[in-house]
This record gives C-alpha cells, structure tokens and sequence, in this order.
C-alpha cells in the first residue's frame, strides 16, 4: 500500500509540474498579420486560427446563407483532390480542421500534431486555395439545410430562438439568420 501512495505522489508531481509550466509567447509579424505563436513542449499539438473580417453580413440578403455553407463545404473537394482523399489525408495528418461564421467574422481552426506541422499546413493552403466547391456536394449541402430547416417545427425552442432574432433585429443586416431562410438558400445555385 506505501508503495501504491509514492507513486501515486511522483503521479500527482509531474501532473502538477506539466499543468503548471509556462508556455513560451513570441509575437511577430506577418505582412499585415500579427501573429502570436505559442509554444508548449508538454504536448506536441499546435492549435491555429485563421479570423476573417468577413461574415454573414457580406451574404447578399437574398441568399444568406452563403457564408455559412462555404465554410461547410470547404474541405469537399479541390482542383486536385476530392472530398475522400482529402478525408483519408486529414485522418492520416491527425490534422482537424473546423470553421465558423459569424455575422461580423469568420474564423477556421487546425489544430493537428508538430511533428505533421509542414504537411498540415501544406494541406490547409491547398484547401483554401483550390476548394472547388464540387456541384454534387453543394445540392447535397443545399438540401440538409433546406431539409433541417423545414423541420425546425419539431423543435420549438429552435423556433423561438430563430424567431427572436428575426424580430429583433428585423430592418437591419442582421435579420438573416447565418445559415440562411428556405427562400434565400432556394436562391443559391452551384456554378457549374
């Protein structure tokens, strides 16, 4: 039993001794980016968030909604790589890639392993740069959207949630909601 105790206290000492080291902060910058970098040896992660000054207030009101299912579909396809390979790349990197809209902004997060840091950004910058945005997977995005939305009744906590922000915010850029009304996501056509 003492000898369960000691090592149960080396245990609790280096969880202590990890959870309490000081990371190190560099701040620099990139072009007109700052950049804050954060490093961490305890684990080997890296967590990055790319912000864009750009959100749902940029969607034309008659198809609001834009935005919101650009950031969804981004890692559906590119010039060069579909929406599987993409997957299988993403899983083999370890790598996570997420995004979100809002209606001033936008951000993306990643966050994958150090040791895959190179390859994961490679892989990032392809997706933004080269999504393609296939038309298959944009009415398939199209139709879970229209398909939820219509069924938004069964939720009524859903509803007035929706409705208070229509409502109060009714005469300004922000009635719209994010992720679009059936009429305006009715107006959103994939380019061929």
């Amino acid at each position: 039993m003492n000898y369960v105790v000691k090592i149960c206290w080396i245990i609790m000492a280096c969880s202590v001794s990890l959870v309490w080291s000081q990371p190190e902060y560099k701040t620099t910058s990139w072009g007109a980016t700052d950049v804050i970098w954060v490093q961490d040896d305890v684990f080997p992660r890296f967590n990055m968030t790319i912000y864009f000054a750009d959100g749902g207030l940029g969607d034309d009101a008659a198809k609001s909604g834009t935005t919101d299912m650009m950031l969804d579909l981004l890692s559906s396809g590119t010039s060069k790589k579909s929406q599987s390979v993409i997957a299988e790349e993403l899983d083999q990197l370890a790598l996570t890639l997420s995004s979100q809209s809002g209606y001033e902004s936008s951000v993306i997060s990643i966050s994958g392993l150090m040791r895959e840091f190179n390859k994961s950004i490679d892989l990032v910058c392809h997706i933004l740069s080269d999504a393609s945005f296939p038309t298959q997977e944009v009415q398939n995005a199209l139709t879970r959207e229209k398909s939820q939305l219509m069924n938004l009744s069964s939720s009524p906590e859903a509803v007035a949630q929706r409705a208070v922000g229509i409502y109060t915010y009714a005469g300004t850029p922000y009635e719209n909601p994010l992720n679009g009304r059936l009429v305006s996501l009715s107006s959103i056509k994939p380019v061929s």
